[in-house]
């Protein structure tokens, strides 16, 4: 009885275990339509999407951007799967998670009386301290302690941009990593094989109960029969 539970139990986490992976997924430019049967739909006009092996009901709206506007470039326009996309001017900047956000001009730090630490980038404003030769730490101005030591932006710069690189590296690393050994697949797998281990220990043990209780039958009366303490042969 114990064994034939076992089995049942297997059985249903392994059928459990095909109806996840018999999901539908959606791929880039589609939404997953859930009326009635499942089904992936492409985008509708003015939406996008941009992710692969998907269940999202809907596609994202797209950034409104003005191809006539003088404060940037349009580099795309927005499809079915990548949003709009623009460049702002040299000297103006926008905040790159803020997509209809416009350009904004980069502070002059002369112009305010202080010095330029940091310059302005296409997603970053311009970074000022009040004090020349002063360099950032955490977002904050600081003079700097060395001696006898010059480090220019430049310097600093190509620091920045290969640890960027090195870590850049490892997310793709990491990526690669999760799309060999999706967790939605290995999860059944290791139930699987965790109760197939359960099973053979409980088939294992009943085996070795029954061999046990075969040898004490095969056993003579006598020696079975053992006489009490205290009693003589007559």
């Amino acid at each position: 009885m114990g064994v034939r539970l076992v089995l049942v139990l297997l059985m249903f986490l392994v059928s459990t275990g095909d109806h996840q992976s018999s999901y539908l997924y959606c791929t880039r430019g589609e939404y997953l339509d859930q009326k009635g049967h499942e089904n992936c739909m492409p985008c509708e006009m003015n939406t996008y999407m941009d992710e692969d092996h998907h269940r999202n009901t809907k596609c994202r709206p797209c950034s409104k951007v003005d191809a006539k506007n003088p404060y940037y470039d349009v580099l795309h326009g927005c499809n079915a799967t990548h949003d709009a996309n623009y460049e702002c001017h040299p000297n103006y900047y926008k905040h790159s998670h803020f997509p209809d956000e416009p350009c904004m001009l980069c502070t002059d730090c002369s112009s305010i009386g202080q010095f330029l630490a940091k310059a302005c980038t296409q997603t970053e404003d311009s970074v000022c301290c009040p004090k020349e030769g002063m360099k950032l730490k955490d977002g904050v101005c600081e003079e700097s302690m060395e001696i006898g030591t010059v480090t220019n932006d430049d310097d600093l710069d190509k620091t920045k941009d290969r640890v960027d690189a090195d870590a850049n590296d490892d997310d793709k690393a990491v990526v690669k990593k999760s799309e060999f050994f999706p967790a939605n697949k290995v999860f059944p797998v290791v139930l699987v094989v965790v109760f197939l281990i359960f099973l053979i220990c409980v088939l294992f043990c009943v085996s070795y109960k029954r061999r046990q209780a075969d040898q004490q039958n095969r056993l003579p009366v006598e020696s079975r029969a053992q006489p009490l303490m205290g009693e003589s042969e007559v």
